[in-house]
């Protein structure tokens, strides 16, 4: 789980991943964010589906590989790692692509993609 004030409200809401026994190797196969409601019960905050364009581009492509999500500066990040094609090796990732949300008082909506490129080793 990962920890962060994603509503601005000033209370931390908690981002989690998780695997149930339909997921096998493929990584976490359900996530999302939870509030804690001032009646003490948990509420779950929708996230909006995945365009299948995003600014003129495909977000999915090049994509493999296992989800995780992060909270980083208030925001919401589902991040994937980008490959140059679908023979490369698994170990072969060239970066990371970080799904960027934002809380619009109702769901998370898409506010950007950013392309990480990967840190050299040895520097």
């Amino acid at each position: 789980m990962h920890y962060g004030d994603l509503d601005g409200d000033g209370q931390e809401e908690a981002a989690l991943e998780g695997w149930s026994c339909l997921s096998g190797n493929g990584g976490a196969d359900f996530f999302g964010v939870l509030k804690l409601m001032p009646d003490g019960k948990m509420a779950v905050l929708p996230i909006e589906p995945m365009p299948k364009l995003f600014k003129g581009r495909n977000p999915y492509e090049g994509l493999r590989g296992h989800v995780r999500m992060e909270i980083s500066g208030g925001k919401l990040a589902e991040v994937y790692p980008v490959y140059p094609d679908e023979k490369s090796c698994n170990s072969c990732s060239e970066g990371e692509r970080r799904f960027r949300f934002r809380w619009n008082g109702q769901q998370f909506v898409l506010d950007d993609i950013i392309d990480v490129p990967p840190t050299k080793s040895g520097s």
